[in-house]
């Protein structure tokens, strides 16, 4: 191997069996800050660090000059300044981050701000009563700020989008003769209702639980004076320092000791400054310029510095903050642990050194590939996992051009895995660039997301970086041009013109991008008329509308949503702008739009008739109104209100010549309920709700026929059609005497007598039927020989048939009845007509 590659296992150290590493990830360039002088929060997974003045140093002094007095200065970890941050002249108790990157500041006050990298935030209380009473300490989880009053109770607040308070049991110090909380952490508890947070809190040498119900008292032996606590990020271990020097780690759930130690007199009488977690596997302790590495099972390793250090614990490590350095402390990962150790034989080292024989060309290299055999796809996998939690960027590239090597030789290999890890090296030795500064590991990044990585360079403002990251993981990336142009917005102050003509040209690689967040932002900084402009360039007509509705441009908003051609999206657009609007100038609008209005018309026939009343009534629509009143009747519950609504409705219409039609038939209907509720009160029945026909077949069925009469000649009933009605009447009684005498009193039926016979037949009366097919004498002789066939008067069909003196009509019909008896008749009148 080329000597000036330094080889990873000389950053190695033995802690028993297990191999750590210290690696220098970048060089600070905060030359006159020491962290250990400042109050500080280091974000997770490689993320910012933030540093402002402690109470103890806010007078002016040349060594803080750097960190401005009431300032908040964010840094990367290479020392490059991100941001200064602003706050009001008060006292803050702590600072954490969350995953996002976004900086969580507390006041003693209780006053809560999230800042983001660009300096936004948003501002809430920690609840009514805490300002009187003051916060002493704060800690912070991914979703939560917990903190500690001056009265010795605890409070958290989670969720900062919409904050919800809880406060916690109170911790009974009369029982336990102590009367100062030592120390605390937080652990999350998985049997609470929503997964929140217990407090572990310890009181001299007691600890105890705390959850918004109850504190539960832990016994633990010979416990000493507890200054220190700190959880492991699984949330399996908890290590305590006791003031004696001694170090214990135990199970979250209090039931096993898996450690105590007690450390050299000379460290243990120096004042403890940290404790952190080295990931899951060993415990950090910081005694001024000294690190101590503390082991699972009670080794250490000591770290000397030239100034005291501050730690930062991490899912696979913990990160090493000093005045002039910034490194990463890890346990070994194993795939590197396989092929650096010293004298490995793992498939992994026998690949890695047939690949470095192979660009020595020796003779070697093939024979060592040939000896792999089976174990080739295992080496390989060794190899490009490897890579992936190797730092240094030589190393990465002998180990992939090693993989590469094995995979060539197999027969069997998804490539795709490789490219894979191909992509994601490209991402992460971007992230870890100094000009960068986010020194994220592979487990931090499978840890944070791809999503959340990308979003931190677009919060630095590395959009560039960003949309290269994004093609290289092949994911989508038009939220990172969303976010350039909102910052734009924000930031500049050229004319709109001009902006807007950048924005645009920007983004016109982008089909189908969405202005709508970026018309949003141009509104709420002020900037109307681009926020307007902008709109015209977003794709979905649905996002324009519902920024133009928060924008009160409400025409613009009703134009917009029409052309979405969604009766859904046009209604709830209209009932926006009615909710906002004075009722006269809502009806001005709409009525401006009358695609909008016929959507309205139909949504409030059903939700909201007064207004629709009002609607019609400033539109001198006589006809919608007229309409409202007829559908108002059919949901009174008497007559006589029916009666007053079709009344009014008709005097509307009577207004109106257009309308004269309508008020003629109000009119009937008016005459038609007055006559249907004077026959309710003297004859028994349901009258009211029947039209005009249903009256008349009733009114026959209860023997009024005068009275049917007197309602044919009042509304006008066709003569045919009230033939069919009474007829039809007269068959549902079976009332076959009053049909034979209303038959003989006509000379000539309105409808024929066909009607007769097939209304009778139906009713199965077939010997009533019969009586009148000789009067149906607009019938064929055919159709009268059918009629006399479905009444079953064989003779009757032959006679008829023998009139017409057509032997085929005699054969047809002989050849339908000649199984019947009387048959003989239709033989003899066909043996005649042979004759």
């Amino acid at each position: 191997m080329e000597p000036s590659i330094k080889y990873p296992i000389y950053e190695w150290e033995l802690l028993q069996d297990t191999y750590y590493q210290k690696s220098a990830i970048g060089k600070a360039e905060w030359e006159y800050i020491d962290p250990v002088d400042f109050m500080f929060a280091v974000a997770p997974c490689g993320g910012a660090i933030a540093i402002t003045r402690s109470e103890s140093n806010l007078q002016s002094n040349y060594k803080y000059d750097q960190v401005p007095m009431y300032s908040i200065c964010v840094f990367c970890l290479s020392g490059q300044l991100l941001q200064t941050l602003t706050w009001d002249k008060t006292s803050l108790v702590g600072m954490g981050w969350n995953e996002n990157e976004e900086l969580i500041v507390v006041s003693k006050q209780g006053q809560v701000r999230v800042y983001n990298l660009l300096g936004e935030f948003h501002q809430f209380s920690l609840g009514k009563g805490v300002e009187n009473i003051g916060i002493r300490e704060c800690q912070f989880s991914e979703g939560g700020v917990f903190a500690l009053l001056q009265n010795d109770t605890f409070i958290s607040i989670t969720g900062f989008e919409e904050p919800w308070r809880k406060t916690y049991a109170s911790i009974p110090f009369n029982t336990l003769e102590y009367y100062n909380i030592d120390s605390w952490a937080l652990i999350p508890n998985p049997f609470s209702p929503d997964l929140g947070m217990d407090i572990v809190v310890t009181v001299g040498p007691h600890i105890l639980q705390i959850d918004e119900q109850d504190s539960q008292l832990h016994s633990i032996s010979s416990l000493q004076h507890v200054s220190h606590i700190s959880i492991s990020p699984n949330a399996r271990y908890l290590a305590l320092y006791e003031s004696v020097g001694k170090v214990r780690v135990i199970s979250s759930d209090f039931s096993k000791e898996l450690l105590d130690l007690r450390l050299p007199e000379t460290v243990a009488e120096a004042s403890l400054k940290q404790m952190a977690w080295c990931g899951n596997d060993a415990v950090v302790l910081v005694h001024e310029n000294l690190l101590t590495l503390v082991g699972p099972f009670g080794g250490s390793v000591p770290y000397l510095y030239n100034h005291t250090p501050i730690v930062s614990t991490e899912v696979d490590g913990v990160r090493i903050l000093t005045k002039d350095s910034s490194e990463f402390l890890r346990k070994v990962p194993a795939p590197l642990e396989n092929i650096f150790h010293i004298g490995s034989k793992t498939p992994g080292a026998k690949l890695v050194e047939a690949f470095q024989k192979m660009k020595l060309k020796s003779v070697f290299a093939e024979k060592m590939l040939l000896e792999l055999k089976d174990e080739l796809h295992d080496a390989v996998d060794t190899c490009v996992q490897a890579s992936l939690n190797e730092f240094s960027i030589e190393w990465q590239k002998v180990l992939l051009e090693a993989a590469s090597l094995g995979k060539n030789s197999l027969r069997m290999y998804n490539h795709q895995e490789y490219v894979d890890v191909c992509r994601e090296l490209r991402v992460l030795n971007a992230a870890r660039d100094p000009n960068v500064g986010i020194y994220i590991t592979h487990e931090e990044y499978l840890h944070l997301g791809l999503e959340r990585l990308i979003q931190r360079f677009s919060c630095r403002q590395l959009y560039g970086l960003a949309v290269q990251a994004s093609m290289w993981m092949q994911i989508p990336c038009d939220w990172v041009y969303i976010q350039w142009a909102q910052t734009y917005i924000k930031q500049s102050s050229e004319p709109e013109e001009v902006v807007l003509d950048n924005i645009v040209k920007r983004l016109s690689s982008r089909k189908y991008i969405s202005y709508e967040k970026i018309a949003r932002t141009a509104y709420q900084e002020g900037r109307l008329i681009l926020s307007t402009k902008l709109l015209d360039f977003e794709p979905l007509a649905k996002h324009q509308v519902m920024l133009l509705l928060n924008m009160e441009a409400y025409e613009q908003a009703l134009k917009k949503v029409i052309e979405t051609m969604d009766n859904n999206l046009i209604i709830y657009v209209v009932l926006q702008i009615k909710q906002q609007m004075a009722i006269a100038s809502f009806f001005q609008i709409l009525n401006e739009y009358p695609d909008a209005v016929k959507v309205y018309v139909e949504f409030a026939k059903k939700n909201d008739r007064k207004t629709l009343h009002d609607f019609f009534y400033q539109d001198d629509n006589k006809q919608g109104i007229a309409v409202l009143a007829v559908e108002d009747t059919l949901k009174t519950a008497t007559v006589n209100q029916r009666i007053t609504s079709l009344k009014s409705a008709a005097k509307v219409c009577s207004e109106s010549k257009e309308l004269s039609l309508e008020e003629k038939c109000l009119g009937d209907e008016i005459k038609l309920l007055q006559l249907q509720q004077t026959y309710e009160d003297q004859f028994t029945g349901n009258f009211v709700g029947l039209t005009v026909n249903e009256v008349v077949v009733k009114l026959i069925q209860i023997n009024q026929t005068q009275r049917a009469n007197k309602l044919r000649s009042d509304f006008q009933i066709p003569e045919k059609r009230f033939a069919w009605l009474k007829l039809r009447a007269l068959v549902a009684i079976r009332d076959w005497v009053q049909i034979e005498q209303w038959a003989g009193s006509m000379r000539r039926s309105p409808i024929g007598f066909e009607p007769f016979v097939t209304e009778i037949l139906s009713a199965g009366n077939k010997k009533e039927a019969a009586k009148y097919i000789p009067r149906c004498t607009q019938l064929t002789t055919q159709e009268k020989v059918d009629m006399w066939v479905q009444v079953g008067d064989v003779k009757s069909a032959s006679e008829e048939a023998a009139k017409s003196k057509s032997g085929s009509v005699l054969g047809d019909l002989l050849e339908r009845v000649q199984t019947m008896p009387e048959s003989r008749f239709v033989q003899n009148a066909l043996d005649q007509l042979r004759r």
